[in-house]
């Protein structure tokens, strides 16, 4: 038996991975979000929130919009770090924030952010006061991941100081100290 060789790329049939259901990366910042943050984890957030805040005897109650706002708020406190979260209420120029003050005051993100909870504190494990969020967030990380054939998967801290039973030390790390998660990445560094 005789083989030739030919100088040309293989000709191979077409697969599923040629041509994603779903192009969740070509998405704007907002709409990508969205698919992950939608009303129905703001549901889940407005509504075991209030239960809390019930529990705890405070009166006023959260809404939809107050929500949105005070997730933005962490959001961009990710970006523009300060020493204490009540600096971008301050009237100095190297501080304040003319949108986050213009969005929520600084009084109701703080009660927000005392009451903030996503499960019912009388149903407690290790993981559920965050179990509820966990369980919708992976939900609907496999609704919108991209389908794609290269995929890698790898363990990321997120950083934790304080006792819990959870946490672990993991030597040589930068993080040593925090929660390990199991995370699967595209290419395009689509995280789900």
């Amino acid at each position: 038996m005789h083989y030739s060789w030919i100088k040309e790329d293989l000709k191979l049939p077409p697969t599923d991975f040629d041509s994603p259901t779903n192009s969740a990366i070509t998405e704007n910042p907002l709409e990508l979000f969205s698919n992950f943050v939608d009303e129905e984890v703001i549901e889940l957030i407005l509504n075991q929130s209030n239960k809390y805040a019930q529990q705890k005897n405070r009166k006023a109650k959260k809404e939809k919009q107050e929500v949105n706002a005070f997730i933005g708020v962490l959001i961009l406190r990710g970006y523009m770090q300060v020493p204490r979260r009540r600096m971008f209420w301050e009237r100095e120029k190297d501080c304040h924030n003319v949108m986050i003050t213009e969005a929520i005051t600084r009084d109701r993100f703080e009660y927000l952010f005392s009451n903030l909870h996503v499960c019912d504190n009388q149903q407690l494990d290790k993981f559920a006061k965050l179990r509820p969020l966990f369980t919708l967030l992976n939900k609907k990380f496999m609704e919108n991941s991209s389908l794609e054939e290269m995929h890698s998967v790898d363990e990321g801290m997120v950083p934790y100081y304080a006792r819990h039973s959870c946490k672990q030390y993991i030597r040589g790390k930068p993080m040593r100290y925090g929660y390990k998660l199991w995370a699967g990445s595209t290419r395009l560094g689509y995280l789900n």
